[in-house]
């Protein structure tokens, strides 16, 4: 009896063993998901970093009142400057200039040489590069490279004219063939166009056109007409002239093309857009500056002339 007690009590000790003996877990097939990344909080607020969209950059604007009155033109193989037109004594003018603006917005670094006495014998009194030895004037050279000869450049100071001011500009001169617009240039004066031409687009918004109104009479007219959005900005040049052989410049016949401009310079100002172009005619070449001011273009006392008339 006692043997069988002993067997009952073996077998139980070795049941409760089996069931505290810890059970491996099978591994699971499916994959264990990846958690979502959290914002990493901004330090000083404990905010969510947010990605901020660019800033505009804004344009430039030079002060017109500090415009400066120096032009010069380009001599032979385009390696110097020259500044006609100002007497003796104005170093001190001079000496400051260090950039000089071309065609089309062209920026090119210059540095002051001498005021040139030239040949008075010699000098046949032309403003091209084959007679600027010649002339009197101040004389500039051409710090980097070359320009192209006999091209009119107007002379600043970088610090007083910013160039990152300059706008850029896309040569044209395409008849205008649109009636639309030519229906809105002719609603300026009321009056018929004989023809009219996109000299330029400034900026790939704005638009410079030339506009030759029909003749009533003996009053002529033409137009440079900018357009700013729906903005017609207009500078007008009437002429009252019975016989028609010299209306605007020297035997010009009457008549004005595309072909008589050609672009400076376009910059932003504080005042609104500012627009130089060289005027040609038969004898020379003039420089004007024109600055959109209340609604029009007025022309400023800042002009330069060159006479080229052929020898």
């Amino acid at each position: 009896m006692r043997k069988i007690c002993f067997v009952i009590i073996l077998f139980l000790i070795f049941l409760v063993g089996c069931t505290n003996e810890k059970v491996k877990p099978i591994p699971s097939s499916t994959p264990t998901p990846t958690p979502t990344p959290i914002p990493v909080p901004d330090k000083e607020n404990n905010q969510p970093q947010v990605e901020q969209d660019p800033v505009e950059q804004v344009k430039p604007a030079i002060d017109t009142s500090k415009l400066g009155k120096v032009f010069g033109f380009s001599g032979v193989k385009g390696q110097q400057i020259l500044v006609t037109g100002l007497g003796m004594g104005q170093e001190d003018v001079m000496l400051p200039l260090n950039k000089a603006i071309g065609a089309n917005g062209e920026v090119v670094p210059i540095k002051y040489l001498e005021w040139q006495e030239g040949n008075e014998e010699l000098n046949n009194g032309r403003d091209l590069s084959i007679n600027m030895a010649n002339m009197p004037g101040y004389l500039f050279t051409v710090e980097e490279g070359s320009v192209q000869e006999d091209q009119t450049y107007y002379l600043i100071n970088d610090a007083q004219f910013d160039t990152g001011a300059l706008l850029a500009i896309q040569v044209k001169n395409e008849l205008v063939s649109d009636e639309q617009l030519l229906s809105q240039l002719q609603a300026i004066h009321d009056r018929k166009i004989e023809q009219a031409w996109t000299l330029a687009e400034i900026e790939d918004t704005d638009e410079l056109y030339l506009v030759h109104f029909e003749t009533v009479g003996e009053e002529h007219l033409f137009s440079l007409v900018l357009k700013r959005g729906d903005k017609f900005i207009v500078k007008d040049y009437p002429e009252t002239q019975k016989e028609t052989t010299s209306v605007w410049r020297v035997d010009d016949g009457g008549e004005i093309s595309a072909d008589n401009f050609s672009m400076m310079f376009a910059v932003n100002t504080s005042d609104g857009i500012l627009l130089s172009l060289n005027w040609w005619g038969f004898e020379g070449v003039n420089s004007i500056f024109l600055l959109e001011q209340d609604q029009i273009l007025k022309e400023l006392e800042t002009r330069y002339g060159r006479y080229t008339f052929p020898i």
